[in-house]
């Protein structure tokens, strides 16, 4: 480790270690990021992965499709193709951990952002939940990149579809109006006419009712 070397176009990088702990910094204009660094991946679940230091990690902004959604099994095995023989870096946005512990972040491969390929390979859904807005613009971009071009799971998912469907802006999802995350919902949601606008908005579809 102690050789590594970071280089971001545009801004200057520096790689500190102290107390086993290794972080780099990139710094653009006045505004600075520091990215952990979080090893390598010892293995994939769903929309988390575990770190061969024990750390649970969820990708921030987007959330992956479910087994018995399109393009599932080949979303995972890009993903383990593109990290498993790479240490990853995270950054952190306003939130960073779950309410079960889980660090929530954006995964970085060498200098690639993970979160933002998947979006525009067409890999993954964008889910831009509050405190997590960092990248809000790229990802929606990535995003309809893909929804655009017919890649991944925009080949076989409908681009729009009618409603109605309600949106959690808190959760990012959007869903049926008699889901039971609806009836359940602690927050107001609101009524949107199709699901267009949802992923316009950043919101994904959920994965009980399927909207």
């Amino acid at each position: 480790m102690t050789g590594m070397r970071w280089g971001i176009i545009g801004g200057a990088v520096t790689v500190a270690i102290g107390a086993g702990i290794v972080f780099g910094v990139i710094q653009s204009g006045s505004k600075v990021e520091r990215f952990h660094v979080g090893g390598e991946v010892r293995r994939l679940s769903g929309d988390h992965l575990k770190l061969k230091d024990g750390r649970i990690v969820e990708f921030a902004g987007l959330r992956l499709p479910y087994d018995d959604e399109p393009n599932s099994a080949e979303s995972r095995e890009t993903l383990t193709k593109w990290v498993a023989e790479e240490g990853v870096r995270l950054l952190f946005d306003d939130e960073k951990e779950d309410d079960k512990g889980r660090l929530q972040a954006y995964v970085y491969a060498n200098d690639t952002s993970i979160n933002e390929r998947l979006l525009r390979e067409g890999l993954a859904f964008a889910k831009l939940r509050r405190g997590h807005q960092k990248f809000r613009q790229e990802f929606l971009i990535a995003q309809n990149e893909a929804r655009r071009e017919r890649r991944g799971i925009w080949q076989t998912l409908e681009p729009a579809t009618d409603g109605p469907f309600m949106l959690d802006e808190v959760g990012a999802s959007f869903h049926r109006p008699d889901c039971v995350k609806v009836r359940d919902a602690q927050t107001a949601m609101i009524e949107i006419k199709g699901t267009s606008a949802a992923f316009d908005s950043g919101c994904a579809p959920c994965g009980k009712c399927r909207p």
